[in-house]
């Protein structure tokens, strides 16, 4: 029998201009179609065994697969596929998919169902359907097709219930999300009083670790808005004498931090970069917490409580599974609410951070993560402290380096 097949001006010299995975068909007939979609110049056929392979490589689940266009994309994109053939049985009738490398759905169409699987005419206009979709133009050509094989088991993956019109989303862009990580953190602090009082504490790295928790809820496929909690604790030590001339000893030092934010996240994507490549920002803005509980006297327990503002920016950058970003925050007023009056009778805090970053995705949920970040804060006090300190001025830098892990659903 007689087939039309495609002949592209770019395609018969090196790769094929593109590939396309052919799912099992309920019935029987994916070989012939493979074969009928192999035989289009310039189109390279894949079958589900290929297909099936890569979505484990990456640590994806086969069931449902269809219906979460995210981790489809990300198969697509790795497996360098352009197309995805899925037929599946509708009331009787054959449903045909054609589905895109962002995942989701661009033609949908049915087709009547024979009892010998896949019928001549169903290859025929499923073929068309895949060249007009591909905007490649028909030269007539003959190919010879085996018979139908015997019925086939149902695709390990369903069908996606998701319109073709809907915005994709970006990975991470709504639901639940969680950090975990260990910390090598460093503070350096120092205190000057206009009488020439003086405080210095450059602390040596000590351990500590970190956790984030994050709720996005859906805002329509561009942007959504999270309340994000976050906790930083150390534990370092104080060598130092309570008095002159009395013996040095080393005091556990405490600590703690917490954030409160409000998130509003953005994405930025164009049809050549997909949702998962788009370039994300986030918005925060909320209150931060600080305490540093010590039993030493040359270094006594604080605490500040300060506004905190915040832009950060993500992309994917070298590898599809390598998303690289930078944060910046100012915090334009705070206090202390605890041991502030060793130095002063009031203060006013302000000062601004940075870091930068990155999360490499060992699956589609779960990711490595590494960052470094500073924040430096300066302190106003006015008045006499309880420690002979005049009119102080505090200057106080907290670093540190992070490795952990990601988890966004």
């Amino acid at each position: 029998m007689s087939l039309f097949l495609v002949s592209p001006a770019f395609a018969g010299e090196g790769d094929p201009a593109f590939r396309v995975v052919v799912l099992n068909i309920p019935g029987g007939g994916s070989s012939d179609l493979v074969a009928r979609v192999d035989a289009i110049e310039g189109v390279e056929a894949l079958d589900q065994p290929w297909f099936v392979k890569e979505v484990k490589t990456r640590s994806i689940k086969t069931k449902g697969l269809m219906r979460r266009p995210k981790d489809l994309k990300w198969v697509m994109k790795g497996g360098k596929v352009d197309r995805i053939i899925y037929v599946e049985e509708e009331g009787g009738r054959y449903k045909v998919n054609l589905i895109g490398p962002d995942g989701e759905i661009r033609r949908e169409f049915a087709h009547d169902m024979e009892p010998g699987g896949l019928s001549e005419s169903a290859g025929n206009t499923i073929a068309a359907e895949l060249r007009d979709d591909l905007g490649l133009v028909e030269t007539p050509q003959v190919l010879v097709v085996t018979p139908a094989e015997t019925a086939e088991a149902d695709p390990v993956v369903e069908a996606p219930k998701v319109s073709p019109d809907e915005t994709p989303k970006m990975r991470g862009s709504e639901g639940l999300f969680f950090e975990v990580g260990g910390r090598l953190l460093k503070r350096d602090l120092g205190v000057n009083g206009s009488n020439g009082a003086v405080l210095t504490y450059p602390s040596q790295f000590y351990p500590g670790g970190s956790l984030k928790l994050g709720y996005f809820f859906d805002g329509g496929g561009t942007s959504s808005t999270g309340v994000v909690v976050g906790l930083v604790g150390g534990m370092a030590s104080v060598a130092a004498a309570a008095d002159p001339g009395q013996t040095v000893e080393s005091k556990p030092l405490l600590h703690l931090e917490g954030e409160l934010l409000v998130d509003q996240r953005i994405l930025m994507a164009t049809p050549e970069r997909g949702a998962r490549e788009a370039v994300k920002f986030d918005l925060q803005g909320g209150v931060r917490y600080v305490s540093y509980s010590v039993d030493q006297g040359a270094l006594p327990s604080t605490s500040t409580l300060a506004v905190v503002l915040g832009a950060s920016v993500s992309a994917q950058a070298l590898t599809d599974d390598l998303v690289l970003n930078a944060k910046f925050q100012i915090s334009p007023f705070g206090t202390w609410i605890g041991g502030g009056e060793n130095y002063g009778e009031s203060s006013y805090v302000y000062g601004f951070g940075g870091g930068v970053g990155g999360v490499y995705a060992v699956s589609s949920s779960l990711g490595f993560m590494f960052g470094w970040d500073v924040r430096m804060e300066r302190t106003s006090f006015s008045g006499n402290g309880t420690q002979d300190y005049i009119d102080a001025e505090a200057f106080e830098l907290v670093q540190g380096l992070v490795l952990g892990l990601v988890y966004s659903d």
